[in-house]
């Protein structure tokens, strides 16, 4: 009787084998798991919406444009260039366009040259008094006489001051070269005297075959003129003399005048005495003297 209930226990052995079909069916709980990669697409789809924001980026490159309305204000500019011409046209009294900026500026100021009224107002002085410029003070005037048109920039020249005893050395070389005597000789001896200085303007020729002697002689007769126009300008009293003893032996010798200096005659300088009168030489007629070819 004991052993019949344990035959029956063998169909619950195939209930416990029959219980494993039902794990089959987790199978498809993986799938689900599979399914979300729909959402990684997502994911990986979102980028995409990244790159819309790279247009905002764009109108920063529009921006130069606004700095181009610059350019016309160049029109301004123009303008400014152009203002000049019209005082040139309005101060010219002939209607006529100044030759130079120097001529509109002295006619809109009114204002003449101050070279021009210097040279205007130069004179010779035959009579001076005992002031005379010192070395000192004729250093820059003959740095301003060297400016003058030198071709070449030979610098033939040189100057010789003559004060005190010097100017009687002179005259007794005039002496000497004249044969003069008595009160003939003491008047002659007497003419360097009448300045307290003489500067002996010399030309000094150099060797250029392009520069011929005379345009040597040109510009060293040309700093003796600057600067009777700059002692003038000064307030000195000058005068250019020459003669026909310039070129004598005594003379030459006195100054100690190498074989390639000449001597052109001396500056009288002096003060200007009280009084004096202005010059009496009569302004020409410039028509006369400038021609046209």
């Amino acid at each position: 009787m004991a052993s019949t209930p344990v035959e029956p226990a063998n169909p619950s052995v195939e209930l416990v084998e029959t219980t494993p079909p039902p794990v089959e069916p987790t199978s498809p709980l993986v799938e689900p798991i599979e399914t979300t990669n729909p959402l990684v697409e997502l994911v990986e789809t979102t980028p995409p919406s990244v790159e819309p924001a790279s247009p905002p980026v764009e109108p920063i490159e529009t921006t130069p444009p606004p700095v181009e309305p610059v350019e016309p204000t160049n029109p301004s500019v123009e303008l400014v260039e152009t203002t000049p011409p019209v005082p040139m046209v309005s101060t010219s009294s002939t209607n006529e366009t100044p030759s130079s900026p120097n001529e509109t500026t002295r006619s809109t100021n009114e204002t003449p040259s101050p070279v021009l009224a210097a040279v205007q107002r130069r004179r010779s002085h035959s009579k001076v008094t005992e002031l005379a410029p010192t070395h000192a003070e004729l250093l820059p005037l003959v740095a301003a006489a060297a400016r003058v048109a030198d071709h070449g920039a030979l610098r033939p020249w040189r100057l010789l001051e003559l004060r005190g005893a010097a100017r009687e050395r002179l005259g007794a070389a005039f002496v000497a070269a004249s044969a003069c005597e008595g009160s003939e000789a003491l008047k002659l001896a007497g003419k360097p005297l009448r300045a307290p200085l003489l500067i002996a303007v010399v030309t000094a020729h150099r060797v250029n075959y392009k520069v011929p002697a005379w345009e040597q002689d040109a510009a060293a007769s040309g700093v003796a003129h600057l600067l009777t126009l700059l002692l003038d300008d000064s307030g000195w009293g000058a005068m250019w003399r020459t003669g026909p003893l310039v070129r004598t032996a005594p003379v030459r010798e006195m100054h100690a005048l190498a074989e390639n200096e000449e001597l052109l005659g001396w500056l009288y300088v002096g003060g200007i005495r009280d009084g004096a009168k202005t010059g009496s030489r009569l302004s020409i007629d410039p028509e006369q003297f400038l021609g046209v070819l």
